[in-house]
């Protein structure tokens, strides 16, 4: 049991630093061509704890499983053929596509944030600095929040994030200077992204047999993967017409508002499934 605990508390220590030395590494590059000391260092560090993590995170119950002999070699179109009917199988559930749907939109309300700053400008190095702090605490308070329900936790994301955006638009009207406020919007909108990942892959893990509940994780990172293109497409075209922050903002609220309507019906499929089941 000991053993387990400080397996866990390894792991985390291990993404933590890696969220650190992640951001270490771009505030410190800022279009640099040459890594200094300092660049090596942060990456020896991010490195090294995505070496940790792989190493230590393990599954005991995979060396209690049988041997299983080579797959033979299969060509490429009939495996792509496979790899489509099983994607079929997966989504075929209104209720899984209405839940994924309510991830993309989400990752890509978050990328379209996000990715702006990328480019480390000095004036929000402090954004991007809280944006981290912002996210790690979030995680924290889920840590005391094992007796609420998850539905009610994701609603806590909506509010929070609905709220930072509301600040952020009232505010940037009556000031000249925007850097504080978006620095703060963005730690209150990082918190609420840390409420939503976790409890929605939580019920995507409840909806699952122990053995399915890898294939809910992958829809989970494949809609996540999906919102990061589709953000990124927003952001070159952001970046194109050369528009102000505010309007990234609002884009990017537009999109997180909308997601309500997929988890909605998401959420009350899902309880009707659940009742149901029970009578």
């Amino acid at each position: 049991m000991k053993t387990n605990k400080a397996l866990k508390l390894y792991c985390l220590l291990g993404l933590i630093f890696c969220a650190i030395a992640g951001g270490i590494i771009g505030v410190l590059f800022e279009k640099k061509s040459v890594l200094s000391p300092d660049d090596a260092f942060s990456s020896i560090l991010l490195v090294g704890s995505i070496v940790l993590c792989f190493l230590i995170l393990k599954d005991a119950r995979d060396q209690q499983r049988p041997l299983v002999t080579a797959p033979q070699k299969r060509k490429f179109h009939d495996l792509l053929r496979t790899e489509f009917r099983l994607l079929n199988q997966a989504v075929r559930s209104s209720t899984t596509r209405r839940g994924l749907l309510a991830y993309f939109l989400w990752a890509t309300s978050q990328y379209t944030m996000l990715i702006p700053f990328a480019d480390f400008q000095i004036k929000y190095t402090y954004t991007v600095i809280t944006m981290m702090c912002g996210y790690l605490i979030g995680v924290a308070i889920l840590g005391f929040c094992k007796r609420i329900a998850d539905e009610q936790i994701i609603r806590m994301g909506f509010i929070l994030i609905i709220a930072s955006f509301l600040a952020f638009f009232i505010v940037d009207i009556f000031v000249s200077d925007n850097t504080a406020i978006t620095a703060i919007s963005c730690f209150f909108y990082t918190i609420g992204n840390a409420f939503l990942s976790p409890s929605m892959l939580s019920l995507f893990s409840k909806e699952r047999s122990v053995h399915e509940q890898g294939k809910g994780f992958g829809l989970i990172v494949s809609a996540d993967t999906s919102g990061f293109l589709a953000g990124s497409i927003i952001v070159i075209m952001i970046n194109h017409l050369s528009v102000k922050l505010e309007v990234v903002f609002l884009i990017s609220f537009v999109i997180f508002i909308l997601s309500w309507l997929p988890y909605a019906a998401y959420e009350k499929r899902r309880l009707n499934v659940l009742r149901n089941s029970r009578t």
